[in-house]
């Protein structure tokens, strides 16, 4: 099958759009206009994401090595010059491409239009009246920059193997198998040793309480097995958290044993742990109304309470032992603010006062500099821009469009963070790059990999079930506020890659290479988080298939 995926040629793809996408049970036949989709796409693609204005914002891309969506650099202005040359070489063929325009660190919406996906290198110059060269100016520090103009959406990709929904409930099935093989009930214990992963405690019980929860809503005849599991992953975590009266009480470890990253961190605990499993905790109650998971998910807020800052914010990382913060970064808590909601409406008191005191400081520390720092456990802290994420973006994003009533702003602002995520992160076909780039260039390139597909962070730019989940939840948020077909689309453009990635067992593997390449590296955390995005997409993509408008949801 996934030979056969390889081989797909592009008039086997356009042939099986051409007929009727239908999927069982999702309602009446419908299909996309796609030439109209695709102009619009090309359209876009020439509007920058949050283009950096000399001392008024900051060109946050100082870093990115890939761009979809027109750039802007910090292209350095010359006394005398009366207009600029861009220029970018076409490093595969040598071939030149260039445009003039008045500000050199303004959007290369001219040059852009006309640069084919290929690696190019940067270069600016400042011109006289006449357009003879004054001199080379420096983008950034730099006298130039290479990086890969990468392609946009222009659909339709590979159509998808089985119904959405038959995807994401075939991978709950998997992570309950898991589970119960696991003997987690049995032993109370997340043995590193039986599954390396379990070395993240926090993330991976959170995650498997969470998708257990889902799956037993969804599968009835499974319902008590999956809560009963659902319950054992929650007691391990609630059992292996920080005591009571301790610099840290009831949070739950972010790290346990010496594999990957645990080794050495064993008393550190990262701050964007514990909200996964405050949330986990939640919905187990919701599942269960067994008032000792709310309560779990009290003391640990409580603990956020406590630490919280008087400018509103966390540090990422504190000593577990001392209490003292283990880095200078802040979180930033894109899940707490939901979170926050939960806590509320459930009666914890101080979630209101929290949220409102983080909100402007994240607004003002992060939202406005575009510093979406990737902040993953098994990575260190980073400075401004240098390892950036799709991750918190797309979720604050999220957060943003749900709040939107009173807040007109945030429905533009939040769509340039969905974006933003789109340029850096997703690549919908794959670069020319010469043979002696190719190791610099490979996010652009991953030949032997399911295009189009969804990457982490620079840090790690691989192609990643959890990161097509982000984009899957933040376009069909996009698509239920506006009703613009083209969020569906992209979101179905990686949903159905992601049922050619199922194996027979069920599992929604990891990463999407179709070579073998990091094959066996699973991550149950992320393998949730892809199914419950299959199961959003299957509801969306069934309402639109019936002719119904998009609707917001909860």
């Amino acid at each position: 099958m996934r030979t056969a995926i390889v081989r797909f040629s592009l008039v086997a793809t356009a042939l099986a759009y051409a007929a009727p996408l239908a999927r069982a049970g999702e309602g009446p036949v419908r299909t996309f206009d796609w030439p109209a989709l695709n102009r619009r796409a090309v359209e876009e693609y020439l509007a920058p994401v949050r283009p950096g204005v000399p001392g008024k914002s900051p060109f946050w891309n100082v870093a990115a090595r890939q761009f979809t969506y027109v750039p802007a650099f910090d292209i350095e202005e010359a006394p005398g010059a009366a207009r600029y040359r861009i220029q970018a070489t076409d490093l595969t063929t040598g071939k030149v491409y260039s445009a003039t325009q008045e500000k050199p660190w303004a959007p290369v919406v001219e040059l852009w239009r006309s640069l084919p996906a290929a690696a190019v290198r940067l270069e600016a110059f400042a011109l006289d009246d006449k357009d003879n060269v004054l001199k080379q100016v420096t983008i950034g520090s730099v006298q130039s920059r290479e990086f890969c103009r990468r392609p946009g959406f222009q659909g339709p990709y590979i159509p998808p193997v089985k119904d959405y929904r038959e995807c994401a409930l075939l991978s709950l099935k998997r992570v309950l198998d898991f589970c119960k093989a696991s003997k987690l009930l049995q032993t109370g214990k997340a043995d590193p040793r039986a599954y390396g992963y379990f070395c993240y405690p926090t993330k991976m019980l959170a995650a498997l309480t969470m998708g257990l929860c889902r799956y037993a809503a969804a599968a009835p005849a499974e319902r008590e097995e999956a809560v009963r599991m659902a319950r054992a992953t929650a007691d391990i975590l609630i059992q292996i958290a920080a005591p009571e009266g301790g610099a840290l009480a009831y949070l739950p470890p972010t790290y346990q044993g010496d594999a990957y990253a645990a080794k050495g961190q064993n008393q550190v605990i990262q701050m964007t742990e514990p909200v996964g499993a405050m949330n986990a905790y939640l919905d187990l109650y919701e599942v269960t109304k067994d008032a000792k998971y709310r309560d779990a998910a009290f003391r640990i807020a409580d603990t956020y309470s406590r630490l919280q800052l008087a400018d509103g914010s966390w540090f990422l990382k504190y000593n577990s032992q001392t209490g003292k913060p283990a880095t200078s970064n802040k979180v930033i808590p894109e899940s707490f603010l939901s979170l926050s909601h939960r806590l509320e409406a459930l009666g914890f008191a101080q979630a209101k006062t929290m949220r409102e005191k983080v909100l402007p400081w994240l607004m003002a520390e992060v939202v406005t500099p575009f510093n979406w720092e990737g902040q993953f456990e098994d990575v260190g802290p980073s400075q401004h821009y240098r390892n950036l994420s799709n991750y918190q973006a797309v979720f604050v994003a999220r957060y943003l469009l749900d709040q939107r009533a009173g807040h007109p702003e945030y429905q533009s602002l939040a769509e340039s963070m969905i974006r933003f995520g789109e340029d850096q992160f997703v690549l919908w076909g794959r670069c020319s790059v010469p043979e002696q780039k190719a190791k610099t260039f490979k996010p652009s390139v991953m030949t032997g990999w399911l295009l189009p597909c969804a990457q982490e962070q620079y840090g790690w730019m691989q192609g990643i079930n959890a990161s097509a989940a982000v984009f899957i939840f933040g376009w069909l948020s996009m698509y239920r506020v506006t009703g613009d077909e083209l969020w569906l689309a992209k979101a179905c453009a990686l949903g159905d890659v992601m049922t050619h990635t199922q194996r027979p067992d069920g599992q929604l593997p990891t990463y999407w290479s179709v070579n073998g390449e990091l094959k066996d590296d699973n991550w149950l955390n992320c393998e949730v988080w892809a199914a419950l995005a299959m199961l959003e997409l299957a509801d969306a993509h069934a309402t639109w298939a019936s002719g119904n408008k998009a609707v917001q949801p909860k």
